[in-house]
């Protein structure tokens, strides 16, 4: 919660009060290499730059490598310019000659998945598949925490793994993963976000090959239901329906290789049940009525739930939502 607040505050350019979280989030985490990166971008853009320059350096030393990033962020243009930084500054740049040019290429490899089976698991019974995507900053052991809500329902749960190493850990020490690609590329994002659609794919004929499956379901949670909405409108003819809680739909003219218009259009068979929270500050409930709006616009049989709460999944809630998908109401 410490981690969303800073980032909400960092995105409105609220920078004294925005640094001043994330200086709690590493008084408690001498590690966190992102949150001592955003403390230099609210200094340098507050004008402090002495104490920019100091906790640029401390995110590099603990772990920050993107140094490509840091050359071009616009917020450090001061730092370049400033007599009093700008030696040091090159400094920081030439050290990252020892980390050489970061490139990325498409590789193959297993991820994990936590797979949960109903307590009275019957092999010669079918039952439907809920697969879960966690939300950026978390992992498949935290998400699987919302098995006891669901396990009565006569379910087997999936929670896969994102692929991406997410360093801004905000205070905590457990791992945490990212769906979509830590860069600031976009021809990057272009080639790697459809892939996460045919990781949910290959998620879901793993599965149906080892066990009796009815229905299959993409649920996602934040950056999890962004990616939600992408695979399972994508894969329209393989999941029979889509739950999404605090999330968004991408934009089909902003992210067209994401989630294209003629995908919006023609998939539109899918049933899509989207809840959030009244008080969610991570992502507003104006960005669930505005999904649902469009989603009902192309033809999608939706159900909106607004509940009073902030950004999370509350347990009744996920209950609704498989419920109505499965006719079970």
């Amino acid at each position: 919660m410490v981690l969303i607040l800073g980032s909400i505050n960092y995105s409105k350019g609220e920078c004294l009060e925005a640094a001043r979280i994330y200086l709690y989030i590493v008084n408690r985490d001498t590690d966190d290499a992102g949150s001592y990166y955003k403390i230099a971008v609210c200094y340098s853009n507050l004008g402090m730059l002495d104490y920019a320059i100091n906790f640029l350096i401390l995110s590099v030393n603990a772990g920050y490598v993107d140094f490509g990033g840091i050359e071009n962020d616009k917020a450090f243009s001061s730092l370049r310019k400033n007599p009093g930084t700008k030696d040091r500054f090159r400094e920081l740049l030439a050290y990252g000659d020892n980390y050489g040019v970061t490139k990325f290429y498409r590789v193959t490899k297993l991820e994990k998945c936590l797979l949960f089976l109903p307590p009275d698991y019957d092999p010669d019974k079918e039952y439907p598949l809920i697969i879960g995507l966690h939300g950026k900053g978390s992992n498949p052991w935290l998400f699987s925490d919302l098995w006891r809500y669901i396990k009565e329902e006569g379910v087997i749960y999936a929670v896969p793994q994102s692929p991406y190493n997410y360093l801004a850990r905000g205070g905590t020490l457990t791992q945490q993963y990212s769906w979509s690609i830590i860069s600031r590329e976009r021809s990057l994002w272009e080639v790697a976000d459809p892939l996460l659609a045919e990781y949910f794919l290959n998620i879901a004929t793993g599965i149906c090959e080892e066990y009796a499956v009815s229905k299959k379901i993409l649920f996602g949670f934040s950056q999890g239901a962004g990616f939600g909405y992408a695979g399972a409108i994508r894969y329209h003819e393989v999941f029979d329906g889509l739950i999404c809680f605090g999330g968004r739909l991408p934009d089909p003219e902003e992210y067209p290789w994401f989630l294209s218009s003629d995908d919006l259009e023609a998939n539109n068979d899918l049933k899509v049940f989207i809840a959030h929270g009244t008080s969610d500050q991570a992502i507003g409930v104006s960005e669930a009525r505005g999904s649902n709006r469009t989603l009902k616009q192309n033809g999608y049989t939706t159900r909106l739930e607004i509940f009073e709460g902030g950004h999370y999944v509350p347990g009744d809630v996920l209950r609704q939502g498989i419920r109505w998908i499965l006719e079970r109401e």
